[in-house]
């Protein structure tokens, strides 16, 4: 190392250190200033020299009033500049000063080439810019040209009119007019500021789009000719009188999904959802900055342009502000200002979501980390104007420590890298307005402003009622992040109002104005203003390591103590070090040093405590310092037994020597790039089912990095690893051949691997039930994460979907009612995405069961789209989850699902209309958990039938898709529907009770919702969506799906049978003008089952025979010990137990022309065949050669054999005998 620094900071007695080592120092510091000039050197040719400079943003409505009227202007901001120049400011971004109406605070333009009239004249703007220019300081200004003012000129011609010139100046959509001839926007958008996104203009017959306030219409920048007007009026104008750039207003916004589709259903009971997948980083954002790159900036030389991206992922960050595209110098990222106050998984704006610190943490490391390795460069800050005052949000204001945290944070902003963006009175530690605390000049809604908390404020009023402690809530959210706190008056002296205004302010003055002031604290050395100037100054002193320093956190878990370091990037050798602690508690708090620090060679550099250059570790509780280092030596202590079995330690190879195997095991894990620290974490395990063959699974990759995501912002090291992965398409001869082999895979996994929790990622039929029970026999805490349905495609305007649509449309060919061009054109449209079956098939059904059983997300963890925003964050939520649920009791599956789960599963099964498979999947799980085995059978499962009305109107017993359902309300809407049929007391992933989480999570149904999800008054079946028959054919059971039945009368049925012995007679013979069959016959498939095929292929759908689908036959009573698809329909009868390979199955013997017999609201099936006969024809069979075939199979080699010789019937489950819980 060739230098050491220390930087440290805390609120209170805890010493905060920068240290330098001081051997060799003074050859280091020749070496390094070489070092360092050259690196400089490099860095001034790569990324424009601005990027290093600190900028400050000035609000001028509350900035300084010059003139009395009590609002701030140009020329009070002009006469602040040498203040601002002193403080060590390079930059200043004046926010929008253009006329406006003021609708949005002057991000509603009405003219850009003008003053708002109470901020000045244009002549005040160009003495601001050369004063600027004069003291050695450059001016950016907001550039909003996402939408205008409804009030601009542009929009008035557009809005007059269809024809005008400008009459696709803004973007305008037709209205939808429902049945009883209503209108209604073209969408369901939600405006940010909530409410619709679309206001309705007579004039036009026309919607116009606004995603902010009514006032705001977008730009439609489709239209070049709106694109060029921008360039000259918004741009080239300014750019001429002499500014220097801008930072550029909702940057990412301009390019629209042109199709306006609805936004996906996130905040459930409400129409307006939230579309910001549809308006964010559009397909032509980059081309459009680019051409206003080449067509108008490139002309004046080195402009500094800064974008606002929100809603935006690193790897879309990097498009904007890579050196190689020349978008951006940097952009404003929100990760780190979002906690608390983001959108999304429930939270609406103003209902602050909880965060601690290690979220905190994690949301800065991914931050920084964005430049590491790439060719872009980010902003660091905490406050604007949009929102809450940072000592506030992220460190305390109460007096005993408000000095302390501002200086802490001054600290922190000011070590890490990127271009450093203060906001007006950040610099003196403004704070948010006071909690209402019962005094006659509290606070109240009535000193709010802003549209944005007023509106918040409004919704939950409505919404609750005007329930006094909703309203309460509201408006503690609003005091913690609301956008007045960044807009109250700057206070500039202790006189009246702050010194902000002689007249009256246009905004309340915050309280505290006559203690916390600039003149006050000019005077004052100690105070947050001149530490801010130390540190400012400190900052461009050392910004090969400030600016310029590779950035690593070293106690992401601690909940108190904020460590990183900085470390400049040499070729060949390590470089200097800083080293930061920050301290957020009001407690003292131990000191854990980097290992690579000693700390006997080091010096404080600076501190909001002690004096630079003093050491600290007097201060610093006996030996606490090396307690990470103590933690680690244990692994090596072989006087000591290694008693932990949390992370890396858990499981360990079996060498004999339990510290070698520890040894060996960190050994290989570090070559992937973990330290000691990392490997101390509980470990999360993330199952990986991707695979190319897998189209249901093809989103995993993006999932498995949103659950890391969760994991890491949680405390937790995720680690990835794969089990098989299994598509029904895509197996020979079936997926659920394989549904076992998957079990063992991912049961031997779990137990193997050093894992504390597992996130099982899965979608496809089998995977999700083959990782249940696998899961539930491993027995550690596990989270499924569902894939997602795919999205619906179209034919000729009609939806169509896998794979319900495959089946109805291959019948249709067959029948010959559409020809081959009709169906290749099918067949292109009917997975338009990747994703499960969009239907209510197997994977959808097991995706609900899921959640009905309490292990995922119940509002969006089994419905939302594979390729939607929704199922990320889902992903990672179950991440956070999987770290959360370490610290609560009775999470093991064996513990956590219960008898009263699995009949909760039960019940939603039959109020969807869930597959048929479902019944046997459900079967295996329910038999691998040793308390609950035993305990519920097939009868089970008709019984709650009987009581259950089928409620969910999806294809194939309805006609809708699994988006549909999603649109809904999902599952939540559903077991709120069923609640009084549901256990409540069965236990959920989140620790609660069903019936406490649906105490706390409302669903009020609205017309669409109830379409969709009837209410039990109006079902779509009355009862029983599948039924359990019994009889002689079955006498352990089968299976119909009887709301699926495209002929209702065959449901009570008596019919001769035409047999088919295999899959290959089928094939043979189904077509042939030979075959014996009218429509009243009951087609019989034999062979099919666990072990006749083996595997118990999908082929339970026996076809109509092609010269009867010719006259018109859509259904047929069918018969099999096979399965089928869950997305098929038809009088089909599954699962018949024992199946025809057993030599004493009823289903064996019969023959064509046997009449078969099925009542199915009797619950019979039955063959119409003497006793005698039966015993008869079952004894001559078992003496048959078809018996010694049966028999020789058991003895095959590998996994077919053990298939044959271990799997059970389907009653059971299909499981491996040796795999039960009863082993």
């Amino acid at each position: 190392m060739v230098a050491t620094f220390i930087l440290t900071s805390q609120i209170i007695n805890t010493i905060n250190h920068i240290i330098i080592n001081t051997i060799n120092h003074i050859i280091n510091h020749i070496i390094n200033h070489i070092i360092n000039h050259i690196i400089n050197h490099i860095i001034n040719h790569i990324i424009n020299r601005i990027i290093q400079c600190t900028a400050f943003q000035i609000w001028p409505m509350s900035y300084k009033d010059s003139n009395g009227d009590g609002i701030g202007d140009i020329p009070g901001a002009t006469s602040t500049l040498p203040y601002l120049r002193d403080l060590g400011i390079d930059i200043i971004w004046l926010s929008p000063m253009y006329d406006s109406p003021q609708k949005d605070y002057g991000y509603d333009i009405s003219n850009y080439e003008d003053i708002y009239p109470p901020f000045g004249t244009l002549k005040d703007m160009d003495d601001m810019i050369a004063e600027c220019h004069r003291l050695g300081m450059k001016i950016i200004l907001d550039l909003v040209i996402n939408h205008t003012s409804d009030q601009h000129a542009w929009f008035k011609e557009s809005a007059s009119s269809r024809t005008n010139d400008k009459a696709d100046w803004y973007i305008w959509k037709d209205p939808i007019i429902d049945a009883d001839g209503k209108r209604h926007p073209p969408n369901n958008w939600q405006s940010i500021f909530r409410g619709s996104a679309w206001e309705y203009v007579p004039a036009r017959d026309q919607y116009y789009l606004h995603l902010f306030v009514t006032e705001q219409p977008d730009l439609n920048w489709e239209n070049e000719v709106v694109r060029k007007a921008i360039h000259k009026t918004a741009i080239e104008f300014w750019l001429d009188r002499g500014v220097d750039g801008f930072r550029v207003d909702t940057a990412n916004m301009y390019s629209k999904n042109t199709a306006y589709p609805d936004a996906e259903i996130q905040f459930v009971g409400e129409y307006y959802q939230p579309a910001f997948n549809h308006f964010i980083n559009g397909p032509r954002i980059h081309e459009w900055i680019q051409e206003q790159r080449t067509a108008v900036l490139d002309k004046y030389g080195d402009i500094f342009l800064v974008g606002e991206l929100p809603h935006t992922t690193v790897d879309e960050v990097l498009k904007y502000v890579s050196a190689k595209s020349r978008e951006y110098a940097c952009v404003f990222d929100f990760d780190v200002v979002g906690l608390g106050g983001e959108i999304g998984d429930g939270v609406k704006k103003h209902q602050v979501a909880k965060h601690g610190l290690p979220e905190f943490k994690e949301a800065w490391r991914k931050t920084q980390h964005l430049i590491r390795g790439t060719d872009a460069w980010i902003t660091v800050f905490l406050e604007n104007h949009d929102q809450g005052r940072s000592l506030s949000r992220f460190a305390t204001d109460t007096p005993k420590y408000r000095e302390k945290a501002a200086k802490l944070l001054s600290i922190l902003l000011c070590t890490l890298s990127g271009t450093l963006f203060l906001y007006q009175g950040q610099e003196i530690g403004m704070t948010n307005f006071p909690i209402p605390s019962g005094k006659d000049d509290d606070w109240t809604i009535e000193d709010i402003k802003d549209i944005d908390s007023l509106n918040s404020y409004q919704d939950i009023a409505q919404q609750h009622n005007n329930d006094p402690l909703w309203l309460k809530k509201a408006f503690n959210g609003i005091q913690k992040v609301g956008r007045d706190n960044s807009r109250l008056p700057v206070q500039w002296d202790d006189s009246a109002n702050a010194g902000f205004t002689t007249g009256k302010p246009w905004i309340r003055v915050h309280d505290d104005y006559k203690s916390v002031n600039v003149k006050a604290q000019l005077s004052d050395p100690n105070s947050p203003l001149n530490f801010w100037k130390k540190m400012l100054k400190l900052r461009k002193e050392y910004s090969d390591l400030c600016i310029f320093g590779d950035f690593e956190i070293w106690d992401r878990n601690d909940l108190d103590v904020f460590t990183f370091t900085k470390e400049t990037l040499q070729e060949g050798q390590k470089g200097q070090k800083l080293v930061v602690f920050c301290n957020f508690s009001d407690n003292e708090q131990p000191l854990h040093w980097p290992k690579d620090v000693k700390e006997a060679e080091t010096r404080l550099l600076v501190s909001n405590v002690d004096e630079p250059g003093k050491s600290s570790k007097t201060n610093v509780a006996p030996n606490e310092s090396d307690g990470e280092q103590t933690a680690i030596a244990q692994d090596y202590d072989l006087s000591r037994p290694i008693t932990s079995q949390v992370g890396l330690r858990a499981g360990l190879t079996s060498y004999g020597d339990a510290h070698f195997s520890l040894f060996l095991r960190k050994v290989f894990i570090k070559a992937l790039g973990y330290s000691d620290a990392a490997l101390s974490s509980p470990i999360i395990g993330i199952i990986n089912t991707y695979s190319s063959f897998n189209p249901c699974h093809s989103n995993v990759p993006q999932l498995i990095e949103a659950v890391k995501r969760g994991v890491l912002a949680s405390g937790g090291l995720p680690v990835d690893f794969p089990t098989i992965s299994i598509h029904e398409s895509f197996s020979s001869p079936t997926s659920m051949y394989l549904r076992n082999l998957m079990s063992i895979d991912t049961e031997e996994m779990i137990k193997a691997q050093p894992v504390d929790a597992v996130i099982a990622i899965g979608g496809c039929d089998k995977t999700v039930p083959a990782q249940l029970m696998g899961g539930i026999s491993a027995n550690k805490p596990i989270l499924p994460l569902i894939t997602g349905p795919m999205m619906p495609g179209s034919v000729g305007g009609v939806r169509v979907g896998a794979c319900t649509d495959c089946r109805s449309n291959w019948a249709s060919y067959r029948a010959g009612q559409i020809d081959m061009e009709e169906i290749m054109a099918i067949n292109e449209e009917l997975a338009p995405t990747g994703g499960t079956c969009g239907v209510m098939g197997t994977a959808s059904t097991m995706a609900c069961i899921t959640a009905a059983l309490g292990l995922i997300d119940l509002k969006a963890g089994a419905t939302a789209a594979a390729v939607s925003s929704a199922r990320l964050r889902v992903a990672e939520q179950t991440g956070r989850w999987s770290v959360a649920m370490l610290e609560m009791d009775k999470v093991r599956p064996q513990e956590l699902l219960t008898r009263e789960s699995f009949l909760n599963a039960i019940i939603v099964l039959q109020a969807i209309g869930g597959s048929t498979n479902a019944v046997v999947h459900l079967m295996a799980i329910i038999n691998r958990h040793p308390v609950v085995a035993g305990t519920i059978d097939l009868a089970t499962f008709d019984e709650i039938g009987r009581k259950t009305p089928l409620l969910v109107d999806l294809k194939p017993s309805g006609s809708n898709y699994m988006t549909d359902f999603h649109n809904a309300g999902g599952m939540l809407a559903l077991l709120h529907q069923l609640r009084c049929l549901l256990h409540l007391n069965a236990r959920i992933y989140t620790g609660q009770t069903l019936g406490e989480y649906l105490d706390t999570t409302p669903f009020k149904p609205f017309d669409y919702s109830r379409q969709i999800i009837r209410p039990l008054s109006d079902p779509l079946w009355p009862q029983s969506s599948l039924a359990v028959l019994f009889g002689n054919i079955c006498p352990s059971g089968a299976v119909i799906k009887q709301s699926a039945s495209k002929d209702r009368r065959l449901l009570q049925h008596k019919g001769p049978a035409c047999v088919f012995e295999s899959t290959r007679d089928l094939a043979e013979r189904i077509d042939s003008d030979a075959v014996e069959v009218t429509k009243d016959s009951v087609l019989v498939l034999k062979s099919i089952g666990p072990v006749g095929h083996p595997g118990m292929p999908e082929a339970g759908l026996i076809p109509i025979p092609r010269k009867l689908a010719a006259q018109g036959v859509t259904d047929m009573l069918r018969i099999s010990d096979g399965r089928m698809s869950g997305t098929a329909g038809g009088t089909v009868i599954l699962h018949v137990s024992p199946e025809s390979a057993q030599l004493d199955s009823v289903l064996g013997i019969v023959v064509t022309g046997d009449l078969i017999v099925c009542d199915v609201e009797a619950r019979l099936l039955t063959l119409d065949v003497p006793d005698d006969e039966i015993k008869r024809r079952i004894d001559l069979r078992s003496r048959s050669t078809e018996a010694t075939t049966l028999k020789q199979r058991s003895r095959q080699r590998g996994y077919r054999g053990l298939y044959e010789r271990d799997v059970n019937q389907a009653h059971l489950g299909c499981d491996f005998d040796f795999l039960t819980a009863q082993g």
